[in-house]
């Protein structure tokens, strides 16, 4: 059960936050930016990074390797250590533990406690999290079939997003055996 409480705590453990190219349309429009080059110039990093894949039982182990466009967790962040993606607050986390861009969050911020991953066979699932230091998820209230489907809808509306941002080219992911 997960019923948010607001405390934050989700926003206070960032890694990387990739973007889809939906996310960096409607960030750009949010931030007020003329143009997306000028958005991702200003608040964005173009990251590589690498990531043991969920392993499927009908193959090897592998490592994805994935470059992509990242929100900046703080102004100043360095491509360098955002492909170490240690974690985070987030930099709109604001001190009454609300979303200061909430209207224009990327979707895997929307979809929260779901995330969506990318199996070894290069399929794309989402599932959901049990996160210890969420109060949230020890939230005893009785959750009702709406709000599971708007979850379900927004992470196939991430999942569709994701499959765009790779055709489009702006997500890139390679496969190596560990």
């Amino acid at each position: 059960m997960f019923w948010c409480k607001r405390c934050g705590n989700c926003c206070r453990q960032q890694r990387r936050l990739v973007l889809t190219w939906q996310d960096i349309k409607r960030l750009t429009k949010g931030f007020h930016y003329r143009t997306i080059d000028d958005f991702l110039d200003s608040e964005c990093l173009y990251v590589t990074y690498e990531e043991e894949a969920k392993q499927v039982p009908w193959g090897p182990a592998m490592k994805m390797i994935c470059s992509a466009w990242c929100l900046k967790r703080y102004p100043d962040e360095t491509g360098e250590e955002a492909e170490k993606g240690h974690p985070l607050t987030c930099r709109f986390l604001t001190d009454a533990n609300l979303c200061s861009i909430y209207p224009y969050r990327p979707i895997a911020c929307r979809i929260w406690p779901y995330i969506t991953y990318i199996f070894q066979d290069k399929t794309l699932h989402a599932m959901y999290i049990f996160g210890e230091n969420c109060t949230g998820f020890y939230e005893l209230r009785h959750i009702k079939e709406k709000h599971i489907l708007s979850y379900a809808i927004e992470a196939k509306r991430q999942i569709e997003e994701l499959e765009e941002t790779v055709r489009e080219g702006i997500l890139k992911i390679h496969w190596k055996p560990l």
